[in-house]
């Protein structure tokens, strides 16, 4: 991979800039106790060379990975060739109607989600 760049886009600058989901501890602010996911996830990603930070350092349109974390409709760069784009679905259609609408899944090439009912292993995946 000659780009070795990824982005955690989350779009709230209080919990999406400044590498804050990687730096907060366990229990950051708005997370609901998560934030150590994004810790291990950015572990894992060093491994292969790949620095994955928030969406001020490491911005949409340069990443070869974009992960965003709920809120499809605000990620509004457009997709580049050869980019890989996951959305992940971590709240209930109740609080981000949006991230479960169907006509934002179609830029991204994997949704993780925990509504096992939309799980096909392509594009749909698993997310306990």
């Amino acid at each position: 991979m000659k780009n070795k760049k990824a982005c955690l886009f989350i779009p709230f600058d209080n919990l999406g800039t400044k590498n804050y989901p990687f730096l907060a501890g366990a229990e950051g602010f708005g997370f609901k106790n998560m934030l150590y996911s994004f810790v291990h996830m950015k572990k894992i990603f060093a491994e292969y060379g790949i620095d994955l930070s928030t969406r001020d350092i490491n911005s949409p349109e340069e990443s070869k990975i974009v992960i965003c974390f709920d809120n499809p409709h605000l990620l509004t760069a457009e997709k580049k060739q050869g980019q890989i784009w996951c959305l992940i679905i971590n709240d209930p259609p109740i609080y981000y109607p949006e991230s479960w609408d169907k006509k934002y899944h179609e830029k991204f090439d994997y949704v993780f989600t925990f509504d096992e009912t939309l799980v096909d292993n392509k594009k749909y995946r698993y997310y306990p």
